[in-house]
């Protein structure tokens, strides 16, 4: 087993991210259990139309974000790989709404179509203060969002600040439909992507597979090593190590000794 400092296990947009910030530090082995990177950020060409796999939307794109950080530490420039939403359409019984996308924004255009609604400021207030533990990766005041939400609904939660269903529509509509979540969905999950969508949207540029290759360019050029069709079935804490117990093609199980794992990937399996 050769001795590495970190593994990355799953070649998503999360894990290229995180083993292109790791590699200039340290050794990096990235594990993709799929055929290639990418993960539900991977376009598939089919004969010259793109085919999305997943996500081709990303929320928390803002110049106080940590995609922004993550950009300047990686020397990337944000605005050649994404351009930001300023407004969304929302069609709710043949009526088309538009609303912005900032929350500071959002709140004034609420207040101004809901005058009878008295709680709006309260409520953004709470968003507000969210907004900022998500921008300052602050635990403490993600915990107690936590411990708010989530035994509540995202209709509990609305129908605490709001009388008109309209408006838990219009809200609703911020949480992408991907995420699957509806009013009757958890309110730490609705909020949390409610605020992170808010503090900024972006649609990628120049097709998703642009900023994969370039992450996987940037763990290449130092030294960094890529394992694919390799899924991990064990990881095992020995002695101040780790050892991440992997299996290519279901074939061959592999053994990677490393001081550190990062999990990027659906870790069900793995807990």
């Amino acid at each position: 087993m050769e001795d590495t400092k970190i593994v990355v296990v799953g070649c998503g947009f999360a894990g290229l991210l995180q083993g292109a910030l790791l590699s200039s530090k340290s050794k990096v082995i990235m594990l993709e259990k799929e055929s290639h990177i990418g993960g539900l950020f991977y376009i598939i060409d089919n004969n010259g139309i793109p085919i999305y796999t997943g996500a081709h939307c990303i929320g928390g794109i803002s110049e106080q974000g940590i995609w922004k950080q993550c950009f300047d530490i990686l020397g990337l420039k944000m605005e050649d790989y994404f351009y930001e939403i300023d407004n969304l359409s929302i069609s709710v019984k043949n009526n088309i709404y538009k609303l912005p996308i900032k929350l500071e924004l959002l709140k004034s255009k609420l207040m101004e179509m809901f005058p009878e609604e008295k709680k709006i400021d309260d409520f953004f207030s709470l968003l507000f203060q969210y907004n900022k533990a998500f921008t300052d990766n602050d635990s403490n005041e993600l915990k107690k969002m936590f411990c708010r939400l989530v035994n509540l609904t995202f209709d509990d939660l609305l129908s605490e600040y709001f009388t008109s269903d309209l408006i838990k529509i219009l809200l609703l509509s911020y949480i992408p439909a991907y995420a699957g979540i509806g009013l009757k969905g958890n309110a730490f999950t609705a909020v949390s992507l409610l605020v992170t969508y808010s503090m900024g949207t972006a649609y990628v540029k120049n097709e998703n597979n642009a900023l994969i290759d370039k992450l996987k360019e940037i763990i290449l050029e130092n030294n960094g090593e890529f394992y694919l069709n390799s899924e991990v079935s064990k990881i095992i804490e020995n002695e101040n190590k780790y050892i991440v117990e992997y299996e290519y093609k279901k074939e061959q199980v592999y053994q990677q000794e490393c001081e550190h794992v990062v999990l990027a990937c659906f870790p069900q399996k793995l807990l």
